[in-house]
């Protein structure tokens, strides 16, 4: 990338590709907004690709793949599993009560989300995760109505 410019919500810049064994410069002229990009790409005056595009949430997913110390500071108590993150978009609690399957794995900015139903103390809790991953650590909330029930603090499980 060349000739980079940004001015505002505008966005502009140059880039040379390779195909077919032939180099082609090309012109991005777009805009930048929330967290979408969208604009197009042209070479000597000719429309050649239009672009629309999202802010990619898989880095802090894919930072958080692997197995976890999973440890909760609820009011009743704390409780304790290991999450397992075994893609983007699959993983599990497993605890002494039983596994849970997680859902809706993603992200939200720099956070790590995910539902999970967990089985604590013979009742069965629909939470929501919400937290950050800081190398082998990861520290976050459990949420209900979107209020915090309870403190997360995760270690990652040496390979």
């Amino acid at each position: 990338i060349s000739e980079l410019k940004v001015d505002g919500a505008n966005v502009g810049f140059k880039v040379s590709v390779t195909a077919q064994d032939q180099k082609l410069p090309l012109t991005f002229a777009g805009t930048y907004a929330a967290d979408a990009l969208n604009g197009k790409f042209t070479a000597d005056g000719n429309d050649m690709a239009v672009v629309t595009g999202k802010k990619s949430t898989v880095d802090i997913v894919a930072a958080a793949i692997g197995k976890w110390s999973f440890e909760a500071e609820t009011p009743a108590g704390p409780y304790a599993a290991e999450l397992i993150l075994d893609s983007p978009s699959s993983g599990k609690l497993v605890a002494t009560d039983g596994d849970a399957v997680l859902r809706k794995i993603g992200s939200d900015g720099d956070h790590l989300t995910y539902d999970v139903s967990v089985n604590y103390q013979g009742q069965i809790y629909d939470v929501s995760f919400a937290g950050t991953v800081n190398g082998d650590e990861m520290l976050g909330d459990l949420l209900m109505d979107g209020n915090s029930v309870a403190t997360v603090k995760c270690k990652k499980s040496p390979k």
